[in-house]
C-alpha cells in the first residue's frame, strides 16, 4: 500500500493483481500442518460443535482429524483462506486500492456460498492447460478442469498462452512443447471458446483474463507455428462467446458436500467427499468426454446454485442428475417447463430419490427402475444400459440413464449420444471423431469442428441454424472459413445447411454460419 500511494509504483495505477505460487493438492495433515493449526482448530470446534480435540499429541491429533472431523478441517481452511483474502481486498479498499488474486495451476474447489466468497477475489487462474494433459486425452483433461468453474461459476478463468503443449511425455519438460500446427490449433478452438452461467444466472465466456505463459514455448517453435499461432491468438482475443448456444452440463456441489464426511479422504485445494465417492470433477469428466466424442456440442458450464436464477431454454446434461436434492429438482422442474430439456446420467446412491422418480416418472421396483407413466419409455441402446424417456406436451423431453458414466461402454456411445441428440433437435450432425463447438460472438454464430483422427480427410456437415441461433433463417446463409477468409459452398435441405470442407489429422477448424449480404 505504501509503494502503490508513496513509494516507487506511485502514479502507476489503482489496480494490484497477486499471483500466488503453484496449487496445494493432496496435502497431508501430519506432515504440512504445525501447533498453531491445530490450536486454531481445536477452538474452531469449540464453537461450532462445543466441543474441541481429545488428542494431545502430534500423532494423537492427526489420526483424530483424519478420522472424526475431515469434513470440518477442509472448511475451517478454506472458509479461513477466502476470509483472509476479502480482508486482505478490503484493506487495499480503504486506501482507494482494488486488489485480486491469481492461483497457479488450479482454482480453489468450492462452490455454493464458500464460492461465492472466492470468486469476489479469484481471478485469471493458471489451470496447467495443457502442460497437464491428463491420459494423452485432451477431452478428458477439458472435462475435468471445465468441472472447477462449473461448481462455481463465478470464477473468472485466465488462459494459457500456449501453443504444441499435445504429448504428456514432453510436456513434463519446460520448453520441450513440440507438438504441430494442427493439434496446436485443435486445442485452443476446442477450449477458449467456451461459456459459463454464473451464479446471478447470466451467461460469461469462460475465459476472460489472459495471458498466462508458464513454459513458455517450444524452441522448435518455427516460421509455421509462428503464423498460425499469430493468427490463432488473434482470433481468440477477438471472439469472445457473448451468448449461450449449444448444450450445457451442469454439477451439483450441494451433492459434493453431502458426501464428505468425518473420514478424510483425497486432499487438496477444495472440499473432498470421502473416499467411497467420487468427486464431482472426476464424474464430470467422464461424462463431457464421453459424450462431445460423439459430437454432441457441450459449449457451457455451469451448477445447480445458478439454475436458481437462470431462464433456460438450451439443453442441460445433469451429473450425478438422479442423486439431487428436493430445491434442485424445483429448478429442473421449471426450466423443463420453460422447454428445457434434462438428461442425468448416473447411477443412484444410497439417498432418498421420491423426487428423483417423480420428475423421471419411474418407480422403483425390486428389479430396479421400470416406467411409472404411459409418458416414460425405457430405450436400450446397447449392452444392458438403459435410457428413460418422459416426453409430455406439457414440458420438454427428461432423459435418464442409470449407469455410472465411466461404465457406460464404448461400443454403445454412438447410440447413446444419439438418443439425446434426437430429443434436442439435431442442431448439428457431425460424422464420427469431430467434436463440435458452437459459440455467439459479436452476435454471429460461429461453429468450430475438431477432429480426433490421425489422418486427413474430408468432411460434411449439417447444421440447423435456427436451433444454435434464433432468427438465423437458412434461406439466405452464407459459410465462411474463418482458417482460409473464403466463402464455402452450401445447400439449404428443409431448416438445415448442409456443407463440405477438408480437415487435417487432430486438426481444428473455424467456421462463421452468417445471413447473406444484401448484394450476395
Amino acid at each position: 500500500i505504501h509503494n502503490m500511494l508513496r513509494g516507487k509504483w506511485k502514479n502507476r495505477g489503482k489496480k494490484i493483481h497477486i499471483i500466488g505460487s503453484d496449487r496445494w493438492n493432496g496435502i497431508s495433515i501430519g506432515k504440512t500442518w504445525g501447533w498453531g493449526e491445530f490450536i486454531a482448530f481445536d477452538q474452531y470446534l469449540r464453537r461450532k460443535l462445543g466441543r474441541g480435540l481429545q488428542g494431545r499429541t502430534r500423532r494423537e491429533i492427526v489420526k483424530e482429524i483424519s478420522s472424526r472431523y475431515g469434513d470440518h478441517w477442509q472448511r475451517w481452511q478454506l472458509e479461513r483462506y477466502a476470509d483472509h483474502l476479502i480482508a486482505s481486498q478490503e484493506k487495499f479498499r480503504e486506501h482507494g486500492l482494488s486488489m485480486t488474486f491469481e492461483t497457479h495451476g488450479s482454482f480453489p474447489f468450492a462452490g455454493g456460498e464458500l464460492g461465492r466468497k472466492l470468486a469476489r477475489t479469484h481471478i485469471g487462474v493458471g489451470t496447467d492447460l495443457f502442460w497437464e494433459l491428463r491420459r494423452q486425452d485432451l477431452y478428458w483433461s477439458l472435462g475435468t478442469r471445465f468441472a472447477v468453474v462449473a461448481v462455481n461459476p463465478d470464477l473468472r478463468s485466465g488462459a494459457y498462452n500456449q501453443w504444441g503443449w499435445v504429448n504428456s511425455e514432453l510436456n513434463r519438460y519446460w520448453f520441450a512443447n513440440s507438438g504441430s500446427v494442427e493439434p496446436a490449433r485443435r486445442q485452443w478452438y476446442s477450449t477458449y471458446y467456451a461459456g459459463r452461467i454464473d451464479l446471478r444466472g447470466e451467461f460469461q465466456p469462460y475465459h476472460v483474463f489472459g495471458f498466462s505463459s508458464q513454459g513458455g514455448h517450444s524452441t522448435q517453435f518455427t516460421r509455421t507455428d509462428i503464423r498460425y499461432y499469430t493468427r490463432t491468438v488473434n482470433l481468440m482475443t477477438q471472439l469472445r462467446p457473448e451468448q449461450v448456444t449449444g448444450h450445457g452440463i451442469v454439477v451439483s456441489w450441494a451433492l459434493q458436500e453431502r458426501r464428505m464426511g468425518p473420514r478424510l479422504g483425497r486432499q487438496g485445494f477444495g472440499l473432498y467427499p470421502e473416499d467411497r465417492w467420487q468427486p464431482v470433477d472426476t464424474t464430470m469428466g467422464h461424462v463431457y468426454h464421453r459424450l462431445v466424442k460423439q459430437g454432441v456440442p457441450i459449449s457451457f458450464v455451469t451448477s445447480t446454485h445458478a439454475l436458481k436464477s437462470w431462464q433456460g431454454g438450451k439443453p442441460l446434461i445433469i451429473v450425478d442428475g438422479f442423486n439431487l436434492d428436493a430445491w434442485e429438482f424445483d429448478h429442473l422442474e421449471r426450466l423443463n417447463a420453460r422447454r428445457t430439456p434434462v438428461f442425468a446420467i448416473g447411477a443412484p446412491d444410497d439417498s432418498d430419490h421420491s423426487r428423483a422418480l417423480q420428475f423421471f416418472g419411474l418407480r422403483q421396483t425390486q428389479s430396479g427402475l421400470e416406467p411409472a407413466l404411459p409418458q416414460t419409455i425405457a430405450v436400450v441402446p446397447g449392452d444392458g444400459v438403459t435410457v428413460f424417456i418422459r416426453r409430455s406436451k406439457a414440458h420438454a423431453p427428461r432423459l435418464y440413464c442409470p449407469c455410472p458414466p465411466e461404465e457406460i461402454p464404448g461400443t454403445i456411445l454412438p447410440q447413446f449420444a444419439k438418443l439425446w441428440l434426437e430429443q434436442t433437435g439435431h442442431a448439428i450432425q457431425v460424422p464420427p471423431g469431430i467434436v463440435p463447438y458452437p459459440f455467439i460472438a459479436q452476435n454471429r454464430l460461429f461453429i468450430t469442428f475438431n477432429d480426433q483422427g490421425d489422418f486427413s480427410r474430408r468432411i460434411r456437415v449439417r447444421i440447423r441454424p435456427a436451433i444454435l441461433k434464433p432468427g438465423l433463417d437458412p434461406a439466405g446463409i452464407r459459410v465462411i472459413d474463418v482458417d482460409r477468409a473464403t466463402v464455402i459452398p452450401c445447400r439449404r435441405e428443409a431448416d438445415s445447411i448442409v456443407f463440405a470442407f477438408p480437415i487435417g489429422a487432430s486438426d481444428g477448424r473455424m467456421f462463421l454460419i452468417d445471413a447473406k449480404h444484401a448484394k450476395e
